[in-house]
């Protein structure tokens, strides 16, 4: 059984050594349900790639499928914004444009978050670390030096709103 405490401040911690059962470190800063609603977005991302796919550099045509209703759970309403540092560009998918690209896995959004489940899979922490903030609307999510998702309340569960990639490429 994993152990979080109900009330955090700041959490870092390894989904690997999460799912050995290894308590998570007793600083925090969510609850337990926006916890394990951060964590269950990153699972059903992961969950396109088994533990050979996931072996060796990044090919997204390894990846199968995952659950996209279930998917498409996570995001916020209003759709999801996304951004790339690498040549700083950002666009926005309303909720009908994102279960298109979904559905037809393809486009930027599907090649970003295929990408962030691929990292989430990945055991070393500077690929799957999480470090979890909260703020006022909702949690920052970094995933490793890789991303940052930002999620919003909405009726009092938490959403994606934000899907940032974060790492400078060829450098």
């Amino acid at each position: 059984m994993i152990k979080i405490p109900l009330l955090l401040t700041v959490m870092t911690f390894h989904p690997i050594h999460v799912a050995a059962g290894n308590s998570l470190p007793a600083q925090a800063t969510v609850s337990r349900a926006d916890s394990d609603r951060v964590t269950g977005f990153l699972r059903v991302l992961a969950s396109a790639w088994t533990p050979a796919s996931a072996q060796g550099p990044y090919d997204p045509h390894r990846a199968g499928p995952w659950d996209t209703e279930k998917l498409l759970s996570f995001f916020a309403r209003g759709g999801v914004t996304f951004h790339d540092i690498n040549g700083d560009t950002t666009w926005h998918l309303t909720s009908p444009r994102l279960r298109g690209e979904l559905g037809r896995r393809l486009g930027s959004a599907f090649d970003m978050l295929i990408h962030l489940g691929y990292i989430y899979t990945q055991p070393h922490p500077q690929y799957s670390q999480l470090s979890f903030v909260k703020n006022p609307a909702g949690v920052v999510v970094q995933v490793g030096a890789w991303y940052q998702v930002t999620f919003v309340r909405e009726r009092g569960i938490l959403h994606v709103a934000k899907v940032d990639y974060t790492e400078l490429e060829g450098e």
